[in-house]
């Protein structure tokens, strides 16, 4: 944006020699933090998807904070991925550069979602045989019992990379007591903790069991899944398409899926579905494999703490999440995919 500015004018400036003219400003000028924030603080979002080639491929202007972003979506991308494993702990550390706390005054964690999906030629549903004669689970997320995750602010000596570093081991059942001991208490966070005296925040917390506890699935409107060989062509499409205008909450593009979220009003929804059902050349035009709407089966949306990270960031010279997950026997084949979304705030000057 900067950038911008500073061609338009000298453009500006180049066009203007030689040339007398008065010039009215009608448009009252505005700092980045009223056209972009709230007035003080500029406020940038951060997508990420859930995958190694998007993280690896992920760059921005707020180098620093993607950086910590990044190690976050890595060690979620671990943890999905974990999930099939029983009881066990994942534990990452990522070192962390030094933050320009004059600039970055801010940094949350807004959003995190998963979603289950078959592997290329299964169904998502098993047969009476593959679940009572081979033992073999439906495609949901029904197998996850429990998880929950920690951030602590951790300090190291030396480090061999900025790339994380992984540790993973099998629990047996005594070991997951201070686990249970997360779900026992009555609020879902401790939002009201001061991140300048304490070292550590637990923020994810999930219980099948008590699962609505623990999702916003229901604070939106519906979402579906579409997984499709031309992603961008199909994203394209629905926005541009007439009869889907304002439809739309967002649509988040993660390899060959999309997540499309609808706003949250029953003739929206209904009225997706209908034009839908009534477009079976989709199918073929955009090599369309499933279009699938989200149940608290297949997608978690796990709610978050609302919380400023910075604080907790700059203490150490490293973040170190542990994650805890309890899990009984998981599908046979199933791929899990997912996004998280930063929220970054900025002092700028201009």
């Amino acid at each position: 944006m900067l950038k911008q500015i500073l061609f338009f004018a000298i453009i500006a400036s180049l066009t203007s020699c030689g040339q007398k003219s008065i010039i009215k400003a009608d448009i009252k000028s505005e700092t980045m933090a009223e056209a972009y924030g709230d007035g003080q603080y500029v406020i940038r979002p951060l997508f990420m998807p859930l995958s190694d080639q998007a993280i690896s491929a992920f760059d921005s202007p707020v180098e620093k904070v993607d950086f910590i972003a990044g190690g976050l979506a890595r060690m979620f991308l671990n943890l999905g991925a974990s999930m099939g494993l029983g009881r066990a702990q994942l534990t990452l550390v990522q070192p962390v550069p030094e933050i320009p706390t004059d600039v970055i005054k801010g940094a949350k964690i807004k959003r995190l979602f998963f979603f289950i999906k078959p592997k290329k030629g299964e169904s998502r549903w098993s047969t009476w045989f593959n679940k009572y004669i081979r033992g073999q689970g439906d495609i949901t997320f029904d197998f996850l019992d429990k998880m929950a995750l920690k951030l602590t602010s951790h300090r190291q000596e030396k480090f061999e990379s900025w790339y994380p570093s992984f540790d993973y081991k099998g629990l047996k059942k005594k070991d997951f007591t201070p686990l249970q001991a997360l779900f026992e208490k009555k609020e879902l966070f401790d939002e009201s903790v001061n991140l300048e005296k304490e070292n550590s925040l637990v923020i994810l917390k999930y219980d099948q069991a008590n699962k609505l506890k623990y999702l916003k699935n229901n604070q939106y409107g519906a979402t579906y899944i579409v997984y499709t060989k031309k992603p961008a062509q199909t994203k394209k499409y629905l926005l541009n398409h007439p009869q889907f205008k304002d439809y739309f909450e967002q649509i988040h593009m993660l390899n060959e899926t999309l997540v499309v979220e609808l706003k949250k009003d029953p003739i929206v929804e209904e009225g997706f579905r209908v034009v839908l059902s009534e477009q079976a050349e989709l199918v073929d035009e955009f090599k369309i494999d499933l279009i699938e709407e989200c149940s608290e089966q297949t997608c978690l949306d796990v709610k978050v703490p609302d919380v400023d990270l910075l604080p907790l960031i700059v203490k150490g010279n490293a973040l170190k999440i542990d994650a805890y997950i309890n899990a009984n026997k998981a599908p046979d084949s199933f791929q899990l995919e997912g996004f998280m979304e930063f929220e970054v705030k900025l002092k700028l000057t201009f």
